[in-house]
């Protein structure tokens, strides 16, 4: 997927991301599914001054709730034009943004957890709906190093409002953005800045807590295959077609 940078003067975070292009969904996908991804933007996107690349998006085995889970990092400046994320693949994109009844995930305790980030963007054309960490439902988990974040349907309507998308507009992408380098205050709910992991990324209902796509050429052998599939959904016919999709870093998608 390709980001433009878009002006983001209410949230915390100096700048969000806006999708260039709706990702293309299978016949049959699953619920949704994660991917990880770092953005470095370019002078041309950044308003002249490059970013540079102290970012970091990726499973993390260490640590969750239960592990994996995603580790999202900026080790720099807010104001650095570059940004952590996981783009949600979900069928409800290219329906209506009214599909979106419900937002949720788990983030650990001690770490960052802003007004800005990490943040649901909700993208309309190019508008941008946020719903940033601290500005939602918080409750302990069973797990006391964890804390729920959630963002009731009230909470995601009044976003929409604020960012003039309406209830009839199309979705055309939903991701978690997290921008707030290691600068950013460190009172109240926010902890280590710069650094936070997320667990339990729910949308509607249905959450999801590890990968849906290989992270290496191990997690498709011994028919760990079978259990995944492209960034987009699709299935893999064999161990080959897994080891393909992730040597060429999803170029070669699953063909099951």
């Amino acid at each position: 997927m390709k980001y433009l940078i878009a002006k983001l003067g209410a949230a915390a975070g100096v700048f969000g991301l806006v999708a260039a292009g709706a990702i293309g969904i299978s016949a049959a996908p699953p619920p949704f599914s994660l991917q990880p991804f770092e953005f470095v933007g370019t002078a041309a996107q950044c308003g002249g001054t490059a970013g540079t690349d102290t970012v970091t998006a990726k499973w993390d085995n260490t640590t969750g709730n239960p592990s994996p889970s995603i580790l999202l990092q900026k080790l720099g400046a807010t104001s650095n034009c570059a940004a952590a994320g996981v783009d949600i693949i979900t069928p409800l994109e290219g329906g209506p943004v009214s599909g979106i009844t419900e937002l949720n995930f788990d983030y650990k305790n001690g770490e960052h957890c802003g007004a800005g980030a990490p943040r649901f963007n909700i993208q309309s054309g190019s508008k941008v709906a946020f719903l940033g960490c601290a500005g939602g439902t918080q409750t302990p988990t069973s797990e006391p190093n964890w804390t729920h974040v959630e963002f009731t349907p009230a909470q995601i309507a009044a976003a929409l409002a604020t960012a003039t998308i309406l209830s009839t507009d199309t979705l055309d992408d939903l991701y978690i953005i997290f921008d707030e380098g290691t600068d950013t205050p460190t009172g109240g709910t926010i902890g280590v800045a710069g650094t936070v992991h997320i667990d339990n990324i729910s949308v509607n209902g249905a959450s999801v807590g590890s990968p849906t796509s290989p992270q290496s050429r191990e997690d498709c052998k011994n028919g760990g295959w079978t259990n995944l599939t492209d960034a987009n959904g699709h299935a893999f016919k064999n161990q080959g077609d897994c080891v393909s999709y992730f040597a060429t870093k999803g170029k070669n998608p699953g063909n099951g």
